[in-house]
C-alpha cells in the first residue's frame, strides 16, 4: 500500500483566473446575517514586505483546504491587495470587508506572490457554518483513513520499518469512524472499513479479553481495548454483546489494586498501567491512560459507586495541582489542573523551600483530568471540577496545548495538539458547558472555535498532521482519527444547541 501524503499542487498560471462557485449552506447566528467565508488567515504586512511588495496588503498565513480560497489557488505568504477592485489597506481593513460579504458572494481578489508576480482569482464565498464546513472535512478525512487501511483490516504500526499490523492504531480509528453520525456511517465504504477493522480487532483480542500485540510486552493494551470497547458501544446491536463483555471485564481487572500487590498508600493505586504487564517493575499510571479507560467504562455502564470508579477517585486527585478551598485557584502551583503523573510532568519542575516538588499543569493533562472527574461521578460543582474547569478559564487557547514554559526541552506545546485539542472538547461537553467563559470575561463558543481551528489543519488530501513529530503526532494515522473524534464533538454540542433553539 502507498502510504505517501499527496502532494500540495500549488502552481499556476501568473495570468490564471479561477472561478470557483460552492453551495452556500448554514444559519443566522444569534439573528444576524448570514456571513461569507473564503477560508484564509491574515496579518499586518512586516516592513520587509511593505519595502517589495508595496505599502498595502494583508499577508495570507494560513489557507484551509475547505475553503474557496485554497480552490481557487491562493497560498500562504500570498499578499491580498484588492478585492473587486478595492484596495486593501491592511489586514484590518481585509477582516471587516470580509465581514460584510455574504454566502454566495462572488469576488475578484488581486494578490502578489513572491512580492513581484500579480495574479487575480475569482471565488465564491461560503457559508461559514461550522457545522456544515465540520461535515465537509469529516467526509475527507474519513477517505483518507480508509485508503490507509490495510488488506487485512488494520493499520500499520509506523514505527517499525516493515509494514504490521497496529492494534492500538487500528482501535484508535475504528473508534473514530464508528462514532461517526449514523447516516454517514451508513455508506458503503465505511461500513466495510469498519467490518475489516472490528475483524483485525477482534482477531487481536487475547484469552483475557485485551487488545494487544500478540507475543509482545508494550505499551497501549489498555488504550486499545477501551477505544475497542466504545466503538463496539457506539455501534450497538447484540452480536458483540460477549465480546464487549470480554474487554469490559479486561479493563475492570487491570486497574492496579491490591490484586497486583500496590496498597492504598501507593500513589499508582487505582490507575491503569500504561505498558502491558502490571507488576512493580513495569507499571506506570497516568492521566492520559486512565481517562480513556475510564471513559470507556463510564459508557459501558459502571456506576460511579462501583470499587473501580471509588478506586480510581483515589488515585486521579493525586494528579490535580488542588488546595482545598481554593476554589478557582490563582496561582501557578495550585492552580487546580493536572499533571501527568503524581510525580511527573511534561512541564518540568517547580522545587518548593521546603523541599518538596510540584509537577505543574499542562493543557492535555489537565483536559484528561477534567473529562475523568466528571465520568466518574463527580458533580460540575465539586470542588474539584470547579478548580479544573478553572485552569482552563486562566489559560485558554486553542492554538497550541497550554501551561508550558518557554525553556521546556521538548516542543510539547505543538506536539501535543490534536490529542489536546480532542480532550479539551470531551472535558468540555461533559461539563455542559457552551459557551465558556475564561477569566478575561469573555464567552468562547468553543465548538465553533474548534472547527474552525482545524480548517486551518486538514491537508489538501483530507489528512491531519502535526508538524512536530516529538509526540507521533506527525502520523496521519493518529492526528486524524483525534481530529474526527473533536469534530464529532464539536457537532453533537452544536446540534444540541440547534436542537434547543428550535433551529
Amino acid at each position: 500500500m502507498d502510504r505517501r501524503l499527496p502532494s500540495v499542487v500549488v502552481a499556476m498560471a501568473a495570468t490564471a483566473a479561477l472561478v470557483v462557485c460552492v453551495g452556500a449552506s448554514g444559519r443566522a447566528e444569534d439573528g444576524a446575517a448570514k456571513s461569507g467565508w473564503v477560508g484564509v488567515q491574515f496579518r499586518y504586512l512586516n516592513r520587509t514586505e511593505k519595502v517589495k511588495a508595496g505599502k498595502f496588503g494583508a499577508a495570507v498565513t494560513a489557507v484551509s483546504t475547505v475553503g474557496p480560497a485554497f480552490e481557487a489557488g491562493i497560498r500562504p505568504e500570498d499578499i491580498i491587495v484588492k478585492v473587486d477592485g478595492e484596495i486593501v489597506e491592511d489586514a484590518k481593513a481585509f477582516d471587516a470587508l470580509l465581514r460584510t460579504l455574504p454566502p454566495g458572494k462572488k469576488i475578484r481578489v488581486d494578490f502578489r506572490r513572491h512580492f513581484r508576480m500579480e495574479l487575480h482569482v475569482e471565488l465564491t464565498t461560503i457559508s461559514k457554518d461550522p457545522a456544515s464546513i465540520s461535515a465537509r472535512m469529516q467526509e475527507r478525512a474519513v477517505a483518507a483513513l480508509i485508503a490507509l487501511q490495510s488488506e487485512d483490516g488494520s493499520w500499520p504500526d509506523p514505527m517499525l520499518l516493515e509494514e504490521k499490523a497496529s492494534p492500538p492504531l487500528t482501535a484508535l480509528n475504528v473508534r473514530a469512524l464508528a462514532e461517526l453520525p449514523a447516516k454517514m456511517r451508513s455508506g458503503d465504504a465505511i461500513a466495510a472499513a469498519l467490518e475489516r477493522g472490528l475483524d483485525a480487532l477482534e482477531r487481536a483480542t487475547d484469552d483475557r479479553g485485551a487488545v494487544a500485540y500478540p507475543g509482545r510486552v508494550t505499551g497501549y493494551k489498555n488504550y486499545a481495548t477501551a477505544n475497542t470497547l466504545v466503538a463496539l458501544i457506539a455501534l450497538g446491536g447484540e452480536e458483540n454483546a460477549l465480546w464487549r463483555d470480554r474487554l469490559r471485564d479486561h479493563l475492570l481487572d487491570a486497574q492496579i489494586d491490591g490484586g497486583e500487590g500496590f496498597s492504598k498508600l501507593d500513589f499508582q493505586y487505582g490507575g491503569w498501567n500504561y505498558l502491558d504487564r502490571n507488576d512493580r517493575t513495569t507499571t506506570r499510571t497516568d492521566t492520559s491512560v486512565g481517562s480513556w479507560v475510564v471513559d470507556a467504562l463510564a459508557r459501558a455502564g459502571v456506576d460511579a459507586e462501583s470499587k473501580t470508579f471509588k478506586r480510581a477517585r483515589r488515585f486521579f486527585p493525586t494528579c490535580q495541582n488542588f488546595q482545598s478551598g481554593n476554589v478557582i485557584p490563582g496561582g501557578v502551583v495550585r492552580d487546580g489542573g493536572f499533571s501527568f503523573t503524581p510525580r511527573e510532568s511534561k512541564a518540568g519542575q517547580l522545587p518548593q523551600p521546603n523541599g518538596n516538588v510540584i509537577y505543574p499543569s499542562y493543557g492535555s493533562a489537565s483536559a484528561d483530568g477534567l473529562r475523568t472527574l466528571l465520568n466518574l461521578g463527580m458533580p460540575a460543582d465539586d470542588p474539584r471540577v470547579v478548580a479544573a474547569a478553572g485552569w482552563f478559564r486562566n489559560n485558554w487557547s486553542l492554538t497550541r496545548n497550554p501551561g508550558f514554559p518557554e525553556d521546556t526541552e521538548l516542543p510539547y506545546e505543538e506536539a501535543i495538539y490534536f490529542y489536546y485539542l480532542h480532550g479539551l472538547a470531551r472535558g468540555l461537553d461533559a461539563l455542559g458547558e457552551h459557551p465558556f467563559e475564561t477569566a478575561d470575561g469573555k464567552k468562547r463558543e468553543w465548538a465553533r472555535d474548534m472547527i474552525l481551528a482545524l480548517a486551518f489543519r486538514q491537508l489538501d488530501g483530507g489528512l491531519f498532521r502535526n508538524e512536530e513529530p516529538t509526540m507521533g503526532e506527525d502520523e496521519p494515522t493518529i492526528a486524524t482519527p483525534l481530529a474526527l473524534m473533536c469534530l464529532q464533538t464539536c457537532d453533537r454540542v452544536l446540534a444540541r444547541e440547534a436542537a434547543s433553539s428550535g433551529d
